[in-house]
């Protein structure tokens, strides 16, 4: 059971393209496990809910 889901935003690319938030290290280890999915929250980058931060 994925408890913490990866969040990742739509890129403005004109194709289907998300970048990953945050969560880079779980995404890596379900593509090394060979898993064709895994579920994600998509945020909108440009909403409120979001704050980028050092």
């Amino acid at each position: 059971m994925l408890k913490n889901p990866p969040l990742i935003a739509p890129l403005d690319n004109g194709h289907r393209h998300y970048v990953v938030l945050d969560g880079a290290n779980r995404e890596s280890a379900f593509t090394l496990m060979e898993y064709p999915h895994l579920l994600a929250q998509v945020v909108d980058y440009e909403g409120d809910g979001v704050q980028l931060g050092a």
